[in-house]
């Protein structure tokens, strides 16, 4: 564990400027360190409120982390601890839905049976596989569990880029057309084995090419029709997704009025190279009103491109913002030919203004 702060960390720990800060973190480069004498500095030099301090990771292991570090030093201790949110961005908006969403909430799986232990994946996949029928995945639009994963990301898209599914359903009912050999297929294996016990005839589906196209196309029309119907279902049975989760919270803070309220005014966010276009949104929200709004991530580490993350908005931050750019620069963690042999990879996709020059300070 890294001991003295260099130069570029101080600078990133002590910064004490009107603008927001943009720590762009080369990767072994001691971030967590950073974050959390940062979270320090404000807490004992600036005397900030800990009931202002809002502390967004992107795993629940990454807030235990921070939280058993800072715990375990005696300048913060657990009753401050306590006092901060630190947490997920979903663990953020459950905390303000439970504030202002004027229903009881709950989450997928329950939130507290959520926490370290089943992913958001895992908990949609579940909810989907009761519900299939109910969704409409069956007879010639069936999918089979292992294409539950599919559905899943285009619901993901279907939330995170607003999509217009009744406009979908149109185009692909208009330009994907069903055969309709396939449907009397289908309607002839319903009739053997009847409704309840019905078997896809699946070899007879994929060894034909117009009946697999036709079967891709019903899948594909199911999934965009089945949007809404999950939402109600959702809605129905007073739950939400994670995704949900986060549009309701960016809905409530659209509120001047709740924004205004919101006591978190002293915001760090880890990981922001991961960051999606709701949450992107929620904490621009959240710069209008904050006294101190500090960024850190690597955009060569980003890692949830599959689920919405859009690196451009770490690297636009600075730019938008005005903010204040510090580049850590010195890698505790590999040696020289380690960090050399990376850069040959990464250094010719990185943005052209970007001031990494990363340096390993291990000789062994």
């Amino acid at each position: 564990m890294q001991g003295e702060a260099n130069l570029n960390q101080l600078k990133a720990i002590k910064y004490d400027g009107d603008k927001p800060l943009f720590i762009d973190a080369g990767p072994g480069s001691g971030k967590t360190f950073v974050l959390i004498e940062r979270i320090k500095f404000l807490l004992n030099e600036k005397h900030v409120n800990p009931e202002s301090m809002l502390v967004i990771t992107f795993t629940n292991k990454a807030a235990n982390e921070l939280k058993n570090r800072l715990a375990d030093d005696s300048d913060v201790g657990v009753g401050l601890i306590n006092k901060m949110h630190i947490g997920t961005i979903h663990s953020f908006c459950f905390k303000i839905l439970n504030m202002y969403w004027p229903f009881s909430i709950d989450v997928l799986g329950g939130y507290s049976n959520y926490v370290g232990k089943r992913s958001s994946f895992e908990l949609v996949s579940m909810f989907l596989s009761k519900h299939m029928g109910d969704l409409g995945f069956e007879y010639e639009s069936f999918i089979g569990q292992k294409e539950i994963r599919t559905v899943v990301k285009k619901f993901d898209e279907y939330n995170i880029y607003g999509v217009d599914t009744p406009g979908l359903v149109d185009y692909i009912q208009n330009n994907r057309p069903i055969n309709q050999d396939y449907l009397n297929l289908i309607e002839k294996t319903r009739q053997v084995w009847g409704d309840d016990n019905f078997i896809f005839p699946y070899n007879a589906v994929v060894g034909d090419d117009s009946f697999k196209e036709s079967w891709y196309n019903a899948k594909y029309l199911a999934i965009a029709k089945s949007f809404p119907k999950y939402n109600a279902l959702l809605k129905d049975k007073g739950l939400f997704d994670f995704n949900l989760l986060q549009m309701t919270a960016l809905n409530l803070l659209e509120d001047s009025e709740i924004l205004e309220e919101i006591v978190y005014k002293n915001v760090l966010i880890d990981e922001f190279q991961d960051s999606d276009y709701i949450q992107m949104q929620i904490f621009e929200k959240l710069i209008q009103n904050a006294t101190s709004f500090t960024v850190v991530g690597d955009d060569d580490q980003s890692i949830y491109g599959f689920r919405g993350a859009v690196p451009e908005f770490f690297n636009d931050f600075s730019k938008k913002y005005d903010a204040e750019v510090v580049t850590l620069q010195t890698n505790y963690r590999s040696t020289q030919d380690i960090v050399d042999f990376n850069e040959q990879y990464i250094h010719d996709i990185r943005p052209k203004d970007s001031k990494k020059d990363l340096k390993a300070i291990r000789d062994k």
